[in-house]
């Protein structure tokens, strides 16, 4: 079954893409990556790294100068930061210095360089839950 999230009928294709800002798009990718790939992100990971994906990815925003604009625009201390780059390492995301993996840099030139992305995935659906 296919269901077109934006008219919300089954089996329509999309013929206009909605507009999103970049912040909502890259939201939007991780929250459907970490269902993919089994991992939780915590609120202030997913913003951050959705933060920088819509900045520039290949400045470093765990450190100075471009820290300070990534704790201004997000609201957050830099022991916050800190731990949030800590849960990015875990996730393999970022390196030890805080820059973006060459994998996230490289889909990001190739999704800035498109007109219109479309996202599909495919789920079963259990009738149990799972932890």
């Amino acid at each position: 079954m296919e269901v077109n999230l934006l008219t919300g009928k089954v089996g329509e294709q999309a013929l206009v893409a909605q507009a999103v800002s970049k912040m909502n798009f890259w939201e939007t990718y991780f929250k459907l990556l970490s269902l993919r790939k089994n991992f939780k992100f915590g609120d202030r990971a997913l913003e951050t790294i959705s933060y920088i994906m819509s900045k520039d990815p290949t400045k470093n925003f765990f450190a100075k100068p471009h820290s300070v604009d990534i704790m201004m625009d997000l609201r957050m201390k830099a022991p916050r930061l800190t731990q949030v780059k800590k849960e990015l390492m875990s996730l393999n995301l970022i390196d030890n210095y805080g820059f973006l993996s060459d994998k996230l840099i490289k889909f990001h030139t190739f999704v800035i360089n498109q007109e219109n992305v479309q996202f599909i995935f495919s789920f079963h659906i259990n009738s149990y839950a799972s932890k």
